[in-house]
Formats: C-alpha cells, sequence, structure tokens
C-alpha cells in the first residue's frame, strides 16, 4: 500500500525536490567590478589559399596559445558551491592582479576565411573573419570556456 501526503499541507514533502538553481542569484554581488585580462597570442595555423590573380581567398585553422601579461580588476567567487544544498556558499571578492584564479596560459582551436589583394608581387593587404573557442577557461574556478570571434586586418610582405 502506498501511503499519501497528508491532504493539509504539502510543505514537508517539498523540500525533496530542491533544485541546484537555489544556488543561483539574480542580484549583482559586485557591483562596479570592471575587469581587465592581457594576454599575448602566439598563433599556429595552416593556410589554404585558393585563386592566381590579384584577389586572393583563403582558409586557415590551427591553434593559439595566449601568455598572461597582466590582470586587473575584482571577481566575485563563489567559495563552497556545490549541489549538497545543506552547505551554503560563500562569496569571495578577488582582486585579480594577485589572484591564483587567472589562467596564466590560455588554448584557443581556431578557423577563419579571409581575402588578399595583391598590391605588387611582394605586397598585400588582408582580412579575415574568424571563430574560435577556449579549450581552457580564464579562470581555475570557472568552468566555462571562453568563443573568440575576430575581424582582422593585415599587410603582408612577402620575402622572395
Amino acid at each position: 500500500m502506498i501511503r499519501r501526503p497528508p491532504r493539509s499541507t504539502l510543505f514537508p514533502y517539498t523540500t525533496l525536490f530542491r533544485s541546484s538553481t537555489l544556488l543561483s542569484s539574480t542580484n549583482q554581488i559586485c557591483e562596479g567590478c570592471e575587469v581587465s585580462f592581457n594576454y599575448v597570442s602566439v598563433p599556429l595555423n595552416l593556410q589554404y589559399n585558393l585563386g592566381k590573380k590579384r584577389l586572393r581567398y583563403f582558409a586557415e585553422a590551427g591553434i593559439s596559445a595566449s601568455f598572461l601579461i597582466n590582470a586587473k580588476g575584482t571577481y566575485a567567487l563563489l567559495r563552497n558551491a556545490n549541489k549538497d544544498i545543506t552547505v551554503l556558499p560563500t562569496t569571495e571578492i578577488v582582486d585579480l592582479s594577485t589572484s591564483e584564479e587567472v589562467a596564466k596560459m590560455l588554448l584557443q582551436a581556431n578557423a577563419a576565411v579571409g581575402a588578399k589583394f595583391w598590391l605588387t608581387r611582394r605586397w598585400n593587404v588582408w582580412t579575415s573573419y574568424g571563430d574560435g573557442l577556449g579549450l581552457n577557461s580564464m579562470l581555475t574556478s570557472y568552468e566555462q570556456k571562453p568563443t573568440i570571434q575576430n575581424v582582422r586586418v593585415g599587410v603582408e610582405f612577402k620575402l622572395r
């Protein structure tokens, strides 16, 4: 025989259906927290060129390693946040310039398409649109990986 809850109240039984969304908040924890991350990137890309005339198209794909130069600002860090609702999380404001939370190196997979316009035999101007995905997070306590979209413009000089 299945025992039914009393009809007078359902409150004791609603606690069985706790959700992890109780840990989230719509309030701004760190009002005015502005952050700035400065990285230097070293790309390693393979490029395929199409065309033989002055206007040529290309597609490229590869990986980039970015190394931290500096990080500025403050960040609201949630400590003890887990799915067990019995342990309440605490919020800590972290200074990014001294924190070990900031990743010293980022890896990104990227791809781009673009066009080159040859001005002379040695000089060209080019532009490209690229899309990328971070392979690791910028903060060790934050699991979301960044997505990167960029528009690049450049001038190229051919040595031979």
